[in-house]
C-alpha cells in the first residue's frame, strides 16, 4: 500500500464523501419533513401546532429551502470527489474543499447565531467544517495523480 495515496487521496476522498452523505441525509430528512424540528421549535419557542398555518407553510418552505440546500451541495461534492478530484484535476483539489469548506463555514455560522446554544446542528456543522479542513489539508500534499 502506497501510504501517501491513501493519506493524499484516498483519505481526503473518504472524509468528503462522509460529509456529502450527511449533507444529503439530512437534505433528504429537511425535504421531507412535515413539520420543523425541535430544535427549531425551541427557538421560537412555540410548539408547532399553535403556529398559525399561514407561518408553519412560511417555516416550511425555509426548511425544504435548507434540505435542498444541503441535497445539493452533498450531491456536489460526490461528483466533484468521484470524477475530477481522483482523477488528479488540480482545480478539483481547491474547488472542492472551497465549495464544502464555504457552505459548512456558513452554515456553521447561522446555526450558533439562530439556534439555542447546545442544539446539535451547531456542533455537527462545526465537526463537517472541521472535517473538510482536514481533507483539504491533507489533499494539498498530493502531487501525483490517482492510481
Amino acid at each position: 500500500m502506497n501510504y501517501r495515496v491513501f493519506a493524499t487521496l484516498q483519505l481526503p476522498m473518504i472524509l468528503y464523501c462522509l460529509v456529502a452523505l450527511g449533507s444529503i441525509a439530512q437534505g433528504v430528512r429537511y425535504l421531507g419533513g412535515d413539520e420543523i424540528a425541535d430544535y427549531h421549535e425551541s427557538v421560537i419557542a412555540t410548539p408547532w401546532e399553535n403556529i398559525a398555518p399561514n407561518y408553519q407553510r412560511l417555516l416550511l418552505g425555509l426548511y425544504k429551502g435548507f434540505g435542498a440546500g444541503f441535497l445539493c451541495v452533498g450531491l456536489t461534492i460526490i461528483v466533484l470527489v468521484f470524477i475530477p478530484f481522483r482523477a488528479g484535476d488540480r482545480w478539483a483539489v481547491w474547488a472542492t474543499p472551497g465549495i464544502a469548506g464555504v457552505y459548512w463555514a456558513t452554515l456553521a455560522y447561522v446555526t450558533s447565531s439562530a439556534l439555542l446554544p447546545g442544539a446539535n446542528p451547531i456542533a455537527l456543522s462545526r465537526v463537517a467544517l472541521g472535517i473538510v479542513v482536514l481533507a483539504a489539508a491533507l489533499s494539498y500534499f498530493r502531487n501525483e495523480p490517482a492510481e
